[in-house]
């Protein structure tokens, strides 16, 4: 969520129970997020309509999402706070959204409940559940009734993260899976750094190679720079005849330099000669 929060997509705006999976290894993936933007042709403002369906899933939607009419249903990050506080009731109860109200109360009385409280704002209940300390409060600051209270879900995890330890120690059994959650993820956190210093290893290898095989193709043929980048032995070449061009200019580097671009045109020429005739250029000091 923080990658979303932090991304293009800016919120999820659907985040519920339902769109949260587990796979093998313990990791949580969030799904059904970046749909309205697919849907932005379409007419998706949010519905208001009190059916049975519509309200059981406004039951995460946060009051000030309720409250909003022809608005595009992209929700807001604040929102998603919201949202997360409302799951983590149900993962404390093992159960729905309002498991413990929905046994009096209809889905459309919850959120008419929720968008106009009458003395406290109306959330969801723990009922006879023991839950750590830290868990409840910070549920109680996500479904927070003001959007600017809540937290960041970069505070959310950090929180999580520090408070799983003690759990574990006063309650395996409960917490077990919050331990391999953080477990995993630590693992996660190191194999990504090991496979990012081998990335940057590699690079600065090919960085390497490619001065090198630079360097090398001033002063040697093509195939030979090529045979040492793979590091295969380099054999001798036998000629039945070979012509040797020598040149040699006195003082080039005088000339060179008290001479403008126009009038240094003879390394160009013997740069083309070497190319036309597919030759083998031996450069030492100013000598070719």
């Amino acid at each position: 969520m923080t990658y979303i929060h932090g991304s293009p997509i800016v919120s999820h705006g659907r985040l519920s129970s339902a769109n949260i999976v587990v796979d093998t290894h313990w990791v949580c993936k969030v799904t059904d997020y970046g749909l309205p933007l697919f849907r932005s042709g379409d007419d998706h403002t949010l519905k208001r309509d009190f059916e049975d369906e519509i309200c059981a899933k406004n039951l995460y939607n946060a009051p000030e999402i309720l409250k909003m009419t022809n608005t595009l249903a992209i929700g807001t990050q604040e929102g998603d706070v919201y949202s997360f506080g409302i799951i983590m009731n149900d993962l404390a109860l093992m159960a729905g959204p309002y498991s413990i109200e929905m046994a009096e109360c209809s889905a459309e009385e919850i959120v008419l409940r929720v968008i106009n409280p009458e003395d406290k704002p109306f959330r969801p209940s723990l009922g006879d559940c023991h839950i750590a300390k830290y868990w409840v409060e910070l549920m109680q600051s996500c479904w927070h009734e003001s959007p600017q209270n809540r937290p960041t879900f970069s505070t959310i995890s950090q929180t999580l993260y520090e408070n799983c330890d003690d759990d574990y120690k006063n309650d395996p059994d409960d917490e077990r899976s919050l331990r391999m959650l953080a477990e995993h993820a630590t693992y996660l956190e190191t194999v990504w750094k090991e496979k990012m210093k081998e990335k940057a290893e590699l690079m600065r290898e090919n960085e390497r190679l490619s001065t090198m095989t630079e360097r090398l193709s001033t002063h040697l043929p093509r195939k030979y720079v090529s045979a040492i980048r793979t590091g295969k032995t380099i054999g001798s070449d036998c000629f039945d005849s070979v012509s040797i061009f020598l040149s040699d200019i006195v003082d080039f580097h005088a000339i060179v330099t008290s001479s403008s671009p126009k009038q240094v045109g003879i390394s160009r020429w013997v740069e083309d000669l070497i190319i036309i005739h597919s030759l083998s250029r031996i450069v030492s000091g100013e000598t070719w």
